[in-house]
């Protein structure tokens, strides 16, 4: 029930919490055995990384960091990773989703990683913007 009112609120929050409020929210479906929200989940942090694809792309003020650390990429590997524990074949499918090949590209890798058991063992995130300068470090579980 906690998560159903999370996802909820969600769509208020910016951006990068809704990334990391779904995917929490969907490792919690997994670990609770409902495979089915969870992909519903995955479906929904999709959606965010796709807004957040948008954010980077933005022609009047685009993320000039390394692509391959930009908040959207971060944000489909995440929900990649998610999606390949509940269905590798449909991971496939969501792969093709991605619109920038780049990005489809290096994911493509991490999934091949992810089969191999051999997950992130922590996530670098860079927004350099006109007036903003931010890189966060994560350590992931």
């Amino acid at each position: 029930q906690a998560l159903s009112e999370l996802r909820k609120i969600v769509p208020d929050m910016p951006l990068g919490g809704q990334a990391q409020a779904l995917h929490s929210a969907a490792n919690l479906y997994i670990e609770m055995g409902d495979k089915d929200t969870a992909e519903k989940v995955v479906g929904e942090g999709f959606k965010v990384a796709d807004k957040l694809l948008e954010k980077d792309l933005n022609p009047d003020d685009p993320n000039q960091g390394l692509k391959a650390l930009w908040p959207s990429t971060d944000a489909y590997r995440r929900f990649l990773e998610v999606q390949t524990k509940i269905s590798q074949r449909d991971t496939l499918t969501l792969l093709k989703e991605i619109k920038d090949p780049e990005i489809r590209t290096l994911q493509s890798i991490m999934y091949a990683r992810a089969l191999l058991g051999l997950p992130m063992k922590q996530s670098t995130v860079v927004e350099k913007r006109k007036h903003m300068n931010r890189t966060s470090v994560t350590g992931i579980n």
